[in-house]
């Protein structure tokens, strides 16, 4: 919520309106898609088209908004919500009025705001940094992974006149979205995690996915700050290809980052390291594993750093930080079980960042239940390729057993089968129910289960259910 009220001319600037109905006292001093529960003072837009009229009615006044953005083809009767104290405004286009609106909305508050991007990595260190920056300042943390520019726009709209700071993640589809949703943050800070295949099969090249990524820049205040993955030769290119003028942070674990870690050692499924810079050394702990993890803290450390959150409160705010449901978390089992559960997401480079990490592992059998990274509908060459290439990555570790589940995921076995694994090691299944039969009966006591799949190709929560 603002601090002071937005007026129907500063709104005019943001998209056009045809007013059907508004009071001249009406004040604006937020806005929403939130139809069901909207904020007082909220100018809300009205998105489903078949709501009931009369049960809207009554959650915007019982929620005191001020307004409503509805499409102008609509179906509604002006006059209810004019006699309701409801003002309403008409526009072509919803979404695109809403994204202006947020970018509008976003220039009222005189605050860093931290834009994540990357390959992968994005929501574990936007919560990372959300957790440092937290111990120091009031601070606003982007939901879940919504990270379009609706998205964007909806976070966006969560601000208030309490908040100090900012973070939120940004994904990319292709060219021209990162642009769209870097122009309504402004940010202070960038940070990118990583640059790797994911959208390889939209962008065609790795050069034009460098190229999409480096928007961001565009919308980086040039007295801000990016804070880049040193340890990635393809972020090393995009800063040649961007030539920022503010400053520049390197994180990783090579010599050469402004920031990196040392003495890296996991003990049950935590990591502990050394964070070493210019002017300062200081120790971290973090409940999760993975290198990839302690690059993703080494990102929100920068951050921190970068404003002025003390050290003591950067450790705090490491240590605190618990994994996201479906990202490379640890659950507890009957059976002394340890099921990790990183069904979430996966990317060709993920899943092969994941699978670096079992050798680290406790010395416990490894059952690896690995699903699609790709579209059913995608490109049969190329998403063959990737998964049989991850199978000969299975295939040069030690493990238990592979249960493969999916369109392609067959190719998981045949790449392992290839390096040498023995078939009675391996188990496919075209789904997950043909799976649910089969697995508990081919998961010792003690195992430790990793679940690891794109969940919008392939969901194995009904599986990971089996063993809590």
């Amino acid at each position: 919520m603002l601090v002071r009220n937005l007026t129907l001319e500063e709104i005019s600037k943001a998209f056009w309106y045809k007013i059907a109905s508004w009071q001249t006292n009406q004040a604006i001093k937020s806005f929403t898609n939130n139809h069901k529960n909207p904020t007082p003072f909220s100018l809300v837009f009205i998105f489903p088209h078949d709501l009931d009229e009369d049960k809207l009615i009554q959650s915007l006044v019982k929620g005191h908004a001020t307004g409503i953005v509805i499409s102008r083809e609509h179906k509604f009767q002006i006059d209810k919500f004019a006699q309701a104290g409801i003002g309403v405004l008409e526009v072509n286009n919803r979404k695109k009025a809403f994204r202006n609106l947020a970018r509008l909305y976003r220039r009222q508050f005189s605050i860093p705001i931290t834009q994540v991007i990357g390959s992968s990595g994005k929501t574990t260190t936007k919560g990372l940094i959300g957790s440092v920056l937290k111990q120091e300042y009031s601070t606003l943390v982007g939901v879940g992974n919504y990270n379009s520019p609706d998205g964007v726009a909806f976070n966006l709209s969560k601000l208030e006149k309490k908040h100090e700071a900012a973070v939120l993640e940004v994904g990319m589809q292709g060219f021209g979205i990162m642009r769209l949703s870097s122009q309504m943050i402004q940010p202070q800070i960038g940070v990118v995690t990583c640059i790797h295949r994911a959208h390889l099969n939209k962008l065609g090249t790795i050069e034009n996915i460098i190229k999409a990524k480096a928007e961001m820049v565009e919308q980086l205040s040039p007295n801000g700050t990016l804070v880049i993955n040193g340890d990635d030769t393809n972020c090393a290119e995009y800063i040649k290809r961007i030539k920022y003028p503010g400053k520049i942070i390197t994180f990783g674990f090579s010599k050469g980052n402004t920031i990196r870690a040392t003495n890296v050692y996991y003990k049950n499924f935590q990591s502990f390291f050394t964070v070493k810079g210019k002017d300062f050394k200081f120790d971290c702990m973090m409940n999760t594993f993975g290198s990839y993890n302690i690059t993703n803290a080494l990102a929100a450390i920068a951050v921190g750093l970068e404003l002025q959150v003390p050290i003591k409160k950067i450790q705090q705010g490491i240590a605190r930080f618990s994994p996201i449901k479906g990202r490379l978390q640890v659950l507890s089992c009957p059976n002394e079980v340890t099921v990790i559960h990183d069904n979430f997401n996966a990317n060709p480079d993920s899943t092969n960042l994941l699978l670096s990490q079992v050798p680290y592992l406790p010395k416990r059998p490894i059952i690896l239940v690995l699903g699609d990274m790709e579209n059913p509908r995608t490109n049969e060459e190329y998403a063959r390729k990737v998964h049989y290439r991850i199978g000969e990555k299975i295939g040069d570790l030690t493990i238990g057993k592979l249960v493969a589940i999916g369109k392609w995921a067959k190719e998981y076995c045949l790449g392992a089968k290839a390096k040498g694994i023995s078939p009675d090691k391996l188990s496919y299944y075209t789904n997950v129910d043909e799976a649910k039969k089969d697995l508990p009966k081919i998961v010792p006591p003690k195992s430790i289960v990793i679940f690891k799949a794109s969940v919008t190709y392939c969901d194995l929560e009904p599986l990971i259910h089996l063993f809590r």
